[in-house]
């Protein structure tokens, strides 16, 4: 149905130009500096442009969209889970 792609599209819109694999991107980066300063946080942000308010809407927008949306939800998942480049030297098998 037409109305259900259009959705869909609208839902994998990127927020404030950050698309999904970019807010997986900076999410993972976040997660593995978690015990790093506000100073280090507020690095990896500005690497990306990114000032603490607007990656607050960004996160709040795609969080929303994760939550309301099976199929944001299940892509977030497979983006999270994928290997980045340079884990392979840290991953077994």
């Amino acid at each position: 149905m037409i109305t259900s792609e259009h959705s869909d599209q609208e839902l994998f819109e990127p927020v404030e130009g950050i698309a999904l694999p970019v807010y997986v991107e900076v999410c993972r980066t976040l997660v593995r500096s978690a015990g790093d300063s506000v100073r280090r946080i507020d690095e990896v942000l500005a690497a990306r442009g990114l000032s603490r308010e607007a990656w607050n809407r960004i996160r709040t927008a795609w969080s929303e969209r994760i939550r309301r949306d099976a199929t944001v939800r299940a892509e977030f998942g497979r983006l999270y889970a994928a290997p980045q480049i340079g884990d392979a030297g840290t991953r077994e098998g």
